[in-house]
């Protein structure tokens, strides 16, 4: 075969490749833009029916139940009750106004009007409140403490808020709910944040330590603008982080573990500032819980 009949073959070939790469693309590309569509509804749906539940469980205070089986307030329920209101109104599944007027009554029953001796409330100590309350009364449920961890939580919202309804009533309450959330009493004098405290026997033992959500209770202490705890204390709860030990396809690993094995860790706060330091890695920790 000569050169002439080579290049023709070649040319004939790449030819056939093109003709039949078309038809591939004409036969593939709608399966997938069928696929992209339907995890487009699926996640649609999802995310909707996730904002019903705090939409449908939120009384006439604002208070979100913990859930339906245990119809309590929850202060971390309404943290993420808060912040589903922005979600569900640039998602147009309610109106700006409706948004407005369903976060602003939320905080006002968690806030204590000084110039209302009859204004609703519900309890808080030094700016904490209660993990779980009655929410007839806004009162502590004696059953856990006035938590730390879940008054950041509720705090994530607070802010959130805060941050989308700009020069409103809302700023002005959601700033004072946050500025009068005294995180240096929390430390109970020592350099990590207690979990929490209760009125009957004061100070929990357990302080939050160990890579876990505590962290974003550390981060608002902090950032507080009035209350912030010492920078060390960032230093004191990440010095508590546990090393383990993780191997696959005969490759070893050295992760920070989270102190709960919980994936709900990962729903909240990530930074590694200790990492670099003990050449460790979350991502490896991430797979794993």
């Amino acid at each position: 075969m000569n050169h002439y009949s080579i290049e023709m073959a070649v040319r004939k070939f790449l030819f056939v490749l093109v003709i039949l790469s078309f038809f591939l693309t004409a036969y593939v590309q709608p399966s997938l833009a069928e696929e992209d569509d339907e995890e487009e509804e699926f996640l649609e749906t999802l995310e909707n029916k996730t904002f019903l539940f705090f939409y449908e469980n939120t009384d006439e205070r604002g208070f979100t139940i913990e859930s339906t089986a245990w119809p309590i307030g929850s202060i971390a329920s309404s943290g993420f009750y808060l912040t589903s209101i922005p979600i569900a109104i640039e998602r147009k599944w309610i109106t700006h106004e409706e948004g407005y007027q369903r976060v602003l009554t939320t905080l006002n029953s968690y806030y204590d009007d000084p110039n209302d001796p009859d204004d609703f409330y519900v309890e808080n100590e030094h700016g904490f409140f209660p993990h779980w309350f009655h929410q007839e009364t806004g009162k502590w449920n004696e059953i856990d403490c006035f938590s730390s961890i879940d008054t950041a939580i509720l705090m994530a919202g607070v802010l959130t808020v805060r941050q989308y309804f700009p020069d409103t009533e809302i700023e002005t309450v959601a700033t004072n709910l946050y500025e009068e959330v005294d995180w240096e009493w929390m430390l109970n004098g020592g350099d990590t944040l207690s979990m929490g405290w209760r009125p009957d026997t004061g100070f929990l033992s357990s302080r939050w330590e160990g890579y876990n959500e505590g962290m974003l209770a550390v981060l608002l202490a902090l950032g507080s603008p009035d209350h912030s705890i010492p920078d060390e204390s960032w230093d004191a709860w990440t010095h508590t982080y546990k090393p383990a030990k993780y191997t696959y396809n005969n490759q070893s690993y050295t992760f920070i573990e989270s102190s709960s094995t919980s994936l709900f860790t990962y729903h909240l706060t990530l930074k590694d500032p200790k990492k670099q330091a003990h050449t460790l890695s979350f991502f490896v920790a991430t797979s794993i819980f």
